[in-house]
């Protein structure tokens, strides 16, 4: 099922697509802001590109250089949203776009189904800007990557 989608959020335009509707640009424009920030910047050589990537809705903003952030949002066994490679380009951090882009995932998942619960696997160190978005800290600190993570989580609306 096709599904082209946009949400404005702060007068920023956020599309949301799944695999099968991106672009090859989109695509390769993706992987490679993912790839910058969690591989290189981040100094994580891991998988990155898994299977996810062709079930998940993709969240993201392009401008004229390509995309500057993107967020993917997955359900699991049991039902619950997954936000996840939630990643904004770094000259443009600082600016607002990483809320507006968490904004339009959780409104994308509200949308879609409101009373499911939205988990997302935090760097620790963002514990504090997820938190100020409604997700609560469930006390499961884990390592992802040799990275301090947390799992945190948005009840139902």
């Amino acid at each position: 099922m096709s599904l082209h989608q946009s949400l404005t959020i702060h007068g920023i335009e956020f599309a949301v697509e799944q695999f099968t509707d991106l672009t090859g640009l989109d695509i390769k424009n993706i992987y490679q802001l993912r790839q910058q920030v969690f591989i290189i910047e981040q100094d994580c050589p891991y998988p990155d590109i898994d299977e996810d990537d062709l079930v998940a809705w993709h969240v993201f903003h392009r401008n004229q250089q390509g995309i500057d952030a993107y967020a993917r949002v997955l359900i699991d066994d049991q039902g619950h949203y997954h936000i996840g490679r939630v990643v904004v380009n770094a000259d443009k951090r600082q600016q607002g776009l990483g809320q507006a882009l968490m904004k339009a995932a959780i409104m994308f998942c509200h949308k879609k189904d409101c009373k499911r619960t939205i988990i997302i696997s935090a760097q620790s160190y963002l514990a504090r800007f997820y938190g100020s978005l409604g997700f609560q800290a469930t006390g499961d600190y884990y390592l992802e990557d040799n990275i301090p993570h947390m799992r945190m989580i948005l009840p139902p609306a």
